[in-house]
């Protein structure tokens, strides 16, 4: 016996009529029929009297309808039950590296333990990954995040260092200078990122404390994530200053060089909120930790 008949079957009682029931149910009178004449025939008598009103139930129909009211009942409340005891998704916010560098090795191992629990991954710079922990659209947020920029209601996690490096390609004429110093490299047209950028961010941060004005920075083209600025560099467009760990990951594509008079390192964080208790969050945080560490070396 299908739940659908059943459902079927107490709409007809409900409205009192095959035609109501079907227009309710959006289903077409021969077919709420066929319904209630399975019903019928599953309990091996007559439910229903029809009438040129409606139908009416008879006795037996009548017992019928209360027992198929109690099960719909009690399978619905089943249901509610086994979806309030589900484990909601597990979502985590990364900036564009450790989403696109480390996350892809991380999952397909951490799926090979934990098949079952549902994540929902989203990529976006670190102001954003801020944002989203903030309002608590997530439950674990990974990126660079500047000195001070979360409070004390959050669980910080270091994971590695990065570094910001001069990324070039083979033919560009800072490729050839042996000691590369900043000021050197800002009078070269430079491929940038947008403001909310984490590398941007730490960029300018790390200039000014230097005494040199972010404004300095001459940008032949603002592009959206860092790998699209790589492959911008690759390409001959321009010079970046950007992530080693990023820009180590192209392989031979580009030239990475330090600059020799600006060394800047940024921290990678796998934050929480502290008021967030999601039941998976401390174990899929610790395997994280562990094996980003590993692969960041």
């Amino acid at each position: 016996m299908r739940l659908e008949y059943l459902h079927t079957f107490q709409k007809v009682v409900e409205h009192g009529s095959l035609l109501y029931a079907a227009r309710a149910l959006g289903l077409s009178v021969s077919t709420v029929s066929a319904h209630v004449r399975a019903v019928e025939e599953f309990f091996g008598e007559k439910l229903l009297e029809r009438k040129k009103t409606g139908v009416e139930l008879t006795e037996k129909g009548r017992i019928a309808v209360q027992e198929v009211g109690g099960i719909l009942r009690r399978l619905e409340a089943a249901r509610r039950e086994v979806a309030a005891r589900r484990t909601p998704p597990l979502r985590i916010a990364l900036g564009n590296i450790p989403g696109v560098v480390l996350l892809p090795e991380v999952l397909r191992e951490y799926r090979l333990l934990r098949p079952e629990l549902e994540l929902a991954v989203l990529i976006k710079n670190s102001s954003e990954c801020a944002a989203l922990l903030e309002s608590s659209e997530v439950d674990i947020a990974v990126a660079c995040f500047l000195e001070g920029e979360l409070g004390a209601g959050y669980g910080c996690t270091p994971l590695g260092r990065d570094r910001l490096v001069l990324a070039l390609s083979r033919g560009h004429p800072l490729a050839e200078v042996p000691e590369l110093t900043i000021r050197e490299v800002l009078r070269h047209p430079l491929v940038t990122l947008p403001e909310s950028s984490g590398i941007t961010r730490y960029l300018h941060h790390a200039l000014k404390r230097r005494g040199i004005a972010p404004e300095e920075i001459r940008s032949i083209a603002e592009v959206n994530s860092v790998f699209s600025q790589l492959q911008a560099v690759a390409r001959g467009l321009g010079a970046a200053i950007t992530s080693e760990v990023a820009a180590r990951s192209m392989n031979s594509k580009i030239l990475v060089r330090e600059i020799a008079d600006f060394r800047v390192e940024r921290h990678l964080y796998v934050v929480c909120r502290r008021d967030s208790a999601h039941p998976e969050r401390e174990e899929f945080v610790s395997f994280f930790v562990q094996k980003g560490r590993e692969l960041l070396g």
